[in-house]
């Protein structure tokens, strides 16, 4: 069996295919904790949502953000001891060749704590939305969040009160932006407040329709570290926008867009210039980002399909999918859906000409990221 599915993968590798199964995961109810929110990424953007309902927590990043400096950290003696780690080794004295690969082998650069020295990803910071309602009171139903792997796309959907809302969420691969459109069954039904934040090294402020976020990074000279912003531009569709310090605030709308655009001077040094520039295009349709995101997505995601057995337990959200496999593994369409959320994440943390996939660098949800 598991012959024949390596040799399958490699034919459909090779040949390519026009994929039929619509990939998805869901959950039944918001995160509580960031492995439990949805990964969105296009190469060098990211955004996880939480899909909470009286807050909105989506985690932001971009891939170059660095604190650290530049610095020659190499070893050019460490050649020399490679015999000797050679000779422990075939010795059978795998203690002594651990040691004294660390002792000799290692950078000459600091880790640790000490990312001013040494460096480390960053997270870029978060977009927080606080919604009222107009029945605080009323109890949420039907409540489901979705990753909809095939589209590159993750929607929220819920009912409160007698008012059925809906969140969708992507980062687009065509105009290098993220996009949150958030809409209701009834007009003037989304009232909402928005803001930005970051665990440290960070400022905000909000004019007209736009809220930003700004900073430097930790570095030996200061005055090196790297420099990043973010925008996120607010269009509301009826209703009423009102900018206040550091958050914007939307009253009685129909619908409202978010687009966000993050930027570094990783290699442009004017990273308000390369937001401004990115989001020149929102008088675009948003049916129009959305198609286009979904078509270049697919150019690569629908190269490869695998069609196996569903079972009993595959139509659950996927925590309580992922329990019921403990007992029952003949949902061997859990497989298949492991094997294509691999290929999505990969294709969603790279990009051609930027940086390569560093763990959850582009979803890092903290400032020390457990790695370092």
């Amino acid at each position: 069996m598991r012959y024949n599915l390596i040799c399958l993968f490699i034919l459909l590798c090779s040949f390519g295919t026009s994929a039929s199964n619509q990939w998805l995961y869901y959950f039944d109810k918001p995160a509580s904790i960031w492995e439990e929110s949805v990964p969105l990424g296009n190469g060098r953007i990211g955004m996880m949502p939480w899909g909470g309902i009286n807050n909105e927590r989506i985690v932001l990043n971009e891939i170059s953000l660095w604190a650290g400096s530049k610095q020659d950290a190499d070893n050019p003696d460490a050649y020399k001891y490679l015999g000797e780690i050679r000779d422990l080794l075939f010795s059978g004295k795998n203690k002594e060749a651990q040691q004294l690969m660390y002792k000799t082998f290692t950078c000459k650069g600091r880790g640790g704590e000490d990312n001013a020295a040494f460096g480390n990803f960053q997270n870029f910071g978060n977009l927080s939305i606080d919604f009222k309602y107009p029945d605080s009171a009323a109890t949420v139903k039907d409540y489901r969040r979705t990753l909809d792997i095939s589209n590159a796309i993750s929607t929220t959907t819920y009912s409160k009160g007698n008012i059925s809302y809906t969140r969708e969420y992507f980062t687009s691969f065509t105009d290098d932006i993220g996009i949150i459109r958030l809409t209701a069954d009834q007009k003037k039904a989304i009232s909402l407040n928005i803001s930005m934040f970051r665990d440290e090294r960070f400022q905000t402020y909000a004019t007209g329709n736009t809220l930003y976020i700004s900073g430097q990074m930790n570095a030996t000279n200061k005055d090196s570290g790297m420099k990043y912003e973010g925008q996120a531009k607010i269009i509301n569709k009826g209703g009423r926008l009102t900018t206040h310090d550091g958050s914007i605030e939307i009253s009685g709308a129909d619908e409202v867009l978010i687009y966000i655009s993050l930027a570094t001077n990783y290699k442009n040094n004017n990273p308000t210039a390369t937001n401004l520039k990115l989001l020149k295009n929102d008088n675009k349709s948003y049916s129009n980002l959305r198609e286009q995101h979904i078509q270049e997505y697919k150019k690569w995601f629908d190269r490869v399909d695998l069609t196996l057995d569903k079972n009993q337990n595959s139509g659950l959200p996927i925590d309580k999918r992922l329990y019921a496999f403990e007992k029952d593994k003949s949902d061997f369409d859990l497989i298949g859906l492991y094997m294509q959320y691999g290929r999505y994440l990969l294709i969603s943390s790279t990009r051609k000409g930027g940086l390569p996939p560093n763990l959850q660098g582009l979803w890092a949800p903290q400032i020390a990221t457990p790695w370092n």
